[in-house]
Parts: C-alpha cells; structure tokens; sequence
C-alpha cells in the first residue's frame, strides 16, 4: 500500500505546468530585454556574428595553409587568438562614447582570467 501511494505523489502534476514555466520565462526574457539599450543588442549582434564568421574562416584557412604544403603547426594557436584586436577596436570606443568604464577586478574575476588563459594554452599546445 505505501509503494501505490508513493507513485500516486510521483505522478501527481506540479504546482506549475509546463505552459506555466514557458509563460514566466518568456516574461523574464521580456522583462531582460527591455532594461538594455539598443546598443548592448548591436554589440552583442556584431559579436555573434564575427564568432560565427570567424571560427570556420579559421578552420578554413587552416586547411588552405596546410594543403599549400605549410609545416608550422603554431599557425593554428596563432590564428585562434589573432583577433583580439578587433573586438578592442570596438570596445575601446564605447568606454569613450559612452563614458563607463570595465567591471572592477576582483580575485573571482582574476582567478576567472587566470584559468580561462590556462584552458586557451593548452587548447593551443595540443596542436604541437
């Protein structure tokens, strides 16, 4: 008897249906989309869309160069991290522009830089 009642409570609905969830988070992606000015959308639209350009152009001219009989296994690791100039091409202009200024550093967001610049060194040592 304690084993039917305990699955009677397992298929039980929950307070909230499915439906429910989608509707409030559909309201808080609302709500999220109207607090950020229209500049924070066309700088993450440009942001998007260079990684989705520049990641298979990438691998492309990977390809290119090793089937022209290229040999430097480093121009792999220098190609991924060659656009960094870029995205500082836009975001210095905005600080300006807009007068604000990067979050502030602290040991969270150091250890963050820290460990994400160990990651890309090892992901750029494997092609050696």
């Amino acid at each position: 008897m304690e084993d039917s009642s305990s699955a009677e409570e397992l298929r039980k609905p929950s307070s909230s249906s499915l439906g429910d969830q989608v509707l409030k988070d559909r309201e808080t992606a609302i709500e999220a989309y109207n607090q950020k000015p229209v500049s924070h959308w066309i700088l993450l639209l440009l942001g998007s869309t260079a990684m989705l350009v520049a990641f298979p152009a990438s691998s492309l001219l990977s390809r290119v160069y090793f089937s022209d009989g290229g040999k430097s296994k480093w121009i792999i690791s220098w190609v991924a991290i060659a656009g960094w100039p870029f995205t500082a091409l836009v975001l210095i202009p905005m600080y300006f522009f807009r007068k604000t200024s990067p979050a502030p550093l602290t040991l969270k967001l150091a250890v963050s830089y820290v460990v994400l610049s160990f990651l890309t060194t090892a992901d750029n040592l494997m092609y050696v």
